[in-house]
């Protein structure tokens, strides 16, 4: 009885270290392979009581099949893990990272399997800046996923045939941040074994790009499981990259299998109709006099050429860039037309630290004698600013 007795409680307590953040710390030093000894701090391989930390600027390849409590890339110093074609690294610790607080990235070659027992944080506090390439292989996430979590910036990349099987996804916009991205391409594709349709479509969707557009995936329950890919059959997508923006962020507007008529162009607009024009380009990126190529898909940058381009003598800057702080919202419009094909994609401008900015004209010039300089549309009062109207 008393053998009994011991052996479970050696096994509590392995369990107890294994998942825990105080577990033995054993870290990579120099670049190399993870099969080498004599580059880890305790001078043996990691085992399945370690918190596993790849930092101080090591590339570290594992070849082979690993399991170990905790890896954890990018704690306090640079750090990045890759997994080599077939190799497997597997966790027993309720969480794990891919960049705790330092840039960092884990790369998932084609064939291999990462499968973590608890969350996967991926740029989990300020300071992470950090990739996730899932190249053909698998990720396996037990427990909440989160993609700066914490004030970090996190990115997955799930790659043509690339797997990431996850079990929790937070609300209130936690588990994706505003700043951080699930890219999905090709054949890649996400899943969660329960009924997250709404809690994607609702917080999630501007977040999720497929093929490097925002929104273009398809959310589907189906056989117990929701499935995220990219959206098939080239259904028409009109969106922004993001939906909440600091003030001065560069605002990028994408589409993709619209009509692709040379003179379709696209608007920032304020307020809930068409007419209060912030600024607007043709779709291949010029303004008044231009729209001379078809450019079905792709995106344009609402940046000093977007905002404002043809009202303004080419030697004198722009006059209200960035845009103001305030809500708005884009819209597609057909073949220099005011015929809506896309949108209201909505978005917010936020302060940036420091305050809230405003609209600011030239230099030493009133916004009277600016709007005089050969403003070719009316001008209208937005966010306590005038902005122009494009004329047709």
């Amino acid at each position: 009885m008393k053998i009994r007795i011991a052996g479970m409680m050696l096994l509590v307590a392995m369990v107890f270290l294994a998942g825990s953040a105080n577990a033995v710390t054993n870290t990579y030093t120099g670049d190399g392979d993870w099969e080498i000894p004599a580059n880890w701090t305790d001078g043996t391989l990691p085992t399945l009581v370690d918190k596993t930390v790849i930092n101080g600027g090591s590339t570290v390849t594992l070849n082979s099949s690993q399991t170990v409590g905790q890896i954890v890339v990018g704690d306090n110093t640079e750090g990045y893990l890759i997994l080599a074609p077939g190799s497997t690294l597997l966790t027993s610790a309720s969480w794990s990272a891919c960049g705790y607080n330092e840039v960092s990235s884990i790369t998932v070659e084609a064939g291999a399997t990462l499968d973590l027992a608890g969350h996967l944080w991926t740029g989990f506090n300020p300071g992470a800046v950090s990739i996730l390439d899932i190249n053909a292989g698998t990720v396996i996430v037990g427990a909440q996923l989160g993609i700066g979590w914490n004030g970090g910036t996190g990115t997955i990349n799930v790659n043509d045939g690339g797997v990431m099987t996850c079990n929790g996804l937070e609300g209130a916009g936690r588990s994706i941040s505003a700043d951080s991205k699930l890219n999905i391409y090709g054949t890649g594709k996400v899943t969660w074994p329960s009924d997250f349709v709404t809690l994607i479509n609702d917080q999630y969707i501007t977040r999720i790009f497929g093929d490097d557009v925002a929104g273009n995936v398809d959310v589907v329950f189906a056989d117990g499981l929701t499935t995220v890919t990219v959206k098939a059959g080239g259904a028409p997508i009109f969106t922004t990259d993001k939906s909440t923006y600091t003030y001065g962020e560069d605002i990028i507007i994408q589409w993709t299998d619209q009509p692709g008529n040379p003179l379709d162009w696209v608007s920032i607009e304020g307020g809930g109709s068409p007419g209060g024009f912030v600024g607007w380009a043709y779709t291949d990126g010029t303004g008044e006099g231009g729209g001379t190529t078809s450019v079905p898909s792709g995106s344009v940058t609402a940046d000093y050429t977007f905002v404002l381009n043809e009202h303004l003598d080419p030697n004198i800057a722009d006059l209200w860039h960035p845009i103001p702080v305030g809500s708005y919202e884009a819209y597609f419009y057909e073949n220099d037309t005011y015929t809506v094909i896309g949108g209201p994609a909505a978005f917010t401008v936020t302060p940036a630290a420091g305050g809230t900015e405003t609209a600011v004209p030239v230099a030493g010039m009133p916004v009277a004698s600016a709007v005089g300089l050969g403003l070719l549309g009316c001008a209208i009062a937005l966010g306590g600013a005038s902005f122009a109207r494009k004329r047709k």
